[in-house]
């Protein structure tokens, strides 16, 4: 992919939680990205950085990305300082 296609690549994420009413960006409460299994690294990766950057530029609460599977889901938080968090799947 060439630079000019990276610029034009759609950065709106999958689900997205917010007070429609608000109009300020604490009203921005979660932003989702999910795949299913198997997830292509360089979409993961780039999801990721979608999220860190819902987090530090437009102020989501919370920033979550998951990865659908048969067996169980692997969950990813984004914390409050934009470190990943990877949530363990019951056993």
């Amino acid at each position: 992919m060439g630079p000019e296609a990276a610029r034009k690549r759609s950065v709106l994420p999958d689900l997205i939680v917010h007070n429609r009413f608000g109009r300020t960006r604490a009203h921005n409460i979660l932003v989702v990205e999910a795949k299913k299994h198997p997830a292509n690294e360089r979409a993961v990766d780039f999801d990721l950085q979608k999220l860190q950057a819902y987090k530090q530029q437009l102020d989501y609460q919370h920033a979550v990305y998951v990865e659908l599977s048969k067996d169980s889901p692997r969950w990813c938080w984004i914390g409050s300082n934009s470190e990943m968090v990877t949530i363990p799947s019951p056993a």
